[in-house]
């Protein structure tokens, strides 16, 4: 029987575990491809499956390769997290461990980073250093910050 994304939710890692290891052999090319016949065999979308295997990988990359059964970890909730993550490398741990336990919700983590996107965009920073470089209010000096402004008005 197929599954949809909301039967599986709460044991989404054991159930794209598997597909992990033959998603993440494949060249990059090829990945679209097995995207698709898996989407098709399992009846999940596309978009989905990315999503389950992004996250999977962020927790992997943790040391997180099974969640105990009493521990509740949306997806969504890991893709806030690791946006965090890439901006703060020091919270993830602590962040994954509130969403495990309960104490901090989707929302929470996405006011946090609206909130924090927001201080970035007040200190100057483009949605480029959103993506590119990592972004704390205070960790850039202004001579930096200046000379990406004018870069940005010369074009």
């Amino acid at each position: 029987m197929a599954a949809r994304p909301g039967r599986i939710a709460n044991d989404w890692l054991a159930y794209i575990r598997p597909h992990l290891r033959p998603f993440e052999a494949l060249e990059h090319g090829e990945r679209g491809d097995y995207i698709a016949k898996l989407s098709k065999k399992v009846r999940l979308s596309d978009n989905t499956l990315r999503r389950f295997i992004a996250a999977a990988q962020f927790l992997e990359a943790e040391g997180i390769t099974e969640l105990a059964p009493d521990v509740r970890m949306p997806v969504a909730a890991v893709e806030r997290v690791a946006r965090i993550a890439a901006r703060q490398p020091e919270r993830r741990r602590k962040l994954l461990e509130d969403v495990s336990e309960g104490k901090l919700t989707i929302m929470e983590l996405r006011e946090l980073l609206k909130k924090w996107q927001e201080e970035c965009q007040a200190a100057g920073w483009s949605t480029l250093d959103f993506v590119i470089r990592p972004c704390r209010p205070g960790t850039r000096d202004p001579q930096h910050l200046q000379a990406r402004r004018g870069r940005a008005r010369a074009r």
